[in-house]
């Protein structure tokens, strides 16, 4: 009876294994694929936001000049349509009359763009369509080129080329227009007929063999890059001074171009712009922390500033006042290289004088910086750390010869009193004659960057306002010494 029992047992297992398996099978034949085997389109839409790119544009510009401004903005994926769905073999007699993704639209770099194209010069590909005969040939004259092609195309002609009135080459078609046809209004002729159309410049400067390059120095991205295009120097490629994606273009001033301006070029070339960021900048912003050690004062200062940094404080190891910039270098940096902190964090300098240069006398005899020399004789300190979503506060009473400490996600604080040391060699507290801490100065005399060991654990502390901590504290009550047992 035992044994036909668990015989039955077995056999039900054996058959919710069965159903299982076949539940899964299902599951997966409805869709629940990896998302690596999604469309594109779609990882794009979940792409990472901080890398968006802004989507250049290239309507009305020859197909090479298109995916080469395309490939310099960041896009690789990149595809075309033409009417008979067919290939484009020779490029260069190609242009782009619309595109996929709207211009100035962040997207994802790795979105496809697909670019809608027009022969603009195709005499090869005349034999190869049907003959059709009867056409009345239109008025083109004073029709912009890029309209000009698009009726010819609709009205069946295959071969139609371009010269223009002063030589070179088009480059964005909807800054030409026809100023002569070969063939005369009115006559009747074949599909096939050979069509030359001559332009001439309507908006935009110069013709595209000869571009006057402009000045852009100091203007803002977005005014630059208009200013560019309407010259007719549409392959502009933009790069940041520190590496940073440019988002958005306003933010970001021209501090270089690749052409000086007034030099005469093709519409084609292509000019690089190096920028700087100006505005935009967020206290809440992330950024990567440089070494600016070895540097100097006023070079840093520049660095830090264009990455984001606009608290930034220094002291000297001579407890002057720095006059000149540029006659200071700096020794050290209260957050190490590569660190991750917010724009908002003080970043705080210690330079020394550069060897060869003069020490004034108003500097030699200004009084030590509160910063420079008081860091030991401050009676009360605060330090804060800041974690994903919640901060970590040491405040340290010299007066009431206590440190406190809480977390901005709890209502209780905890009170140590200072039985021995100093922050230089290591002050040590006792947690309700349960445990003790121990912290110090990570550079001797200064108080920027402080480091707590409790409980095995070594954790860094940044300075910070000692009334706001102060206040915050008064919010909470301290916890009972029943609660460390």
């Amino acid at each position: 009876m035992i044994g036909n029992k668990c015989s039955i047992k077995k056999y039900i297992i054996n058959i919710l294994m069965v159903l299982i398996l076949v539940c899964l099978g299902m599951l997966t034949g409805c869709g629940l694929t990896d998302i690596d085997d999604e469309d594109e389109s779609v990882q794009a839409k979940v792409g990472n936001k901080s890398g968006m790119i802004e989507v250049p544009d290239v309507s009305y510009l020859a197909y090479t000049e298109a995916v080469e401004k395309l490939n310099a903005a960041g896009f690789k994926n990149i595809d075309y349509k033409i009417p008979d769905g067919g290939f484009i073999i020779i490029e260069k007699n190609w242009g782009v009359v619309s595109q996929s993704v709207e211009a100035g639209k962040q997207v994802d770099p790795k979105t496809k763009i697909m670019l809608n194209c027009i022969r603009i010069n195709d005499a090869e590909s005349s034999e190869k369509k049907a003959d059709s005969f009867g056409i009345d040939m239109p008025n083109m004259v004073g029709v912009r080129y890029d309209r000009a092609i698009i009726s010819l195309r609709e009205m069946g002609f295959c071969d139609i080329s371009y010269k223009t009135a002063t030589g070179g080459d088009i480059v964005k078609l909807s800054n030409w227009e026809v100023c002569e046809q070969s063939i005369s209004a009115g006559m009747n002729i074949s599909n096939k007929t050979g069509i030359i159309l001559t332009c001439k410049r309507i908006a935009g400067g110069n013709a595209a063999g000869s571009a006057t390059v402009p000045d852009v120095m100091g203007l803002d991205m977005e005014t630059a890059r208009k200013k560019l295009e309407e010259a007719g120097l549409c392959n502009i490629f933009q790069v940041s001074d520190n590496g940073q994606n440019i988002v958005k273009l306003s933010n970001w001033g021209v501090i270089a171009q690749s052409i000086s301006p007034g030099e005469f070029v093709s519409g084609s070339t292509v000019i690089t712009i190096t920028c700087t960021r100006i505005a935009g900048f967020s206290e809440n912003e992330s950024v990567a922390m440089i070494n600016v050690q070895g540097k100097a004062y006023d070079v840093a200062l520049g660095e830090l500033n264009r990455l984001g940094f606009k608290n930034v404080t220094y002291e000297t190891d001579t407890g002057e006042t720095i006059i000149k910039q540029s006659n200071w270098g700096v020794v050290t940096q209260n957050i190490h290289e590569g660190e991750v902190v917010l724009a908002g964090t003080e970043v705080h300098l210690v330079c020394t004088r550069i060897a060869g240069t003069p020490s004034t006398t108003k500097a030699a005899t200004v009084a030590p910086t509160t910063k420079a020399t008081e860091t030991t004789k401050e009676t009360k300190l605060a330090y804060k750390k800041t974690a994903k979503d919640y901060e970590i506060y040491i405040l340290i009473d010299f007066d009431e010869n206590v440190v406190y400490w809480f977390s901005t996600n709890d209502s209780t604080y905890d009170r140590a009193p200072i039985i021995s040391g100093d922050l230089n060699n290591g002050l040590v507290v006792d947690y309700y004659g349960k445990i003790q801490a121990s912290m110090n100065w990570h550079y001797k005399d200064q108080k920027y960057t402080l480091y707590y060991h409790y409980n095995g654990g070594d954790y860094e502390f940044r300075n910070c306002d000692w009334n706001n901590a102060y206040r915050r504290l008064q919010e909470r009550t301290e916890i009972s010494p029943e609660a460390w047992n």
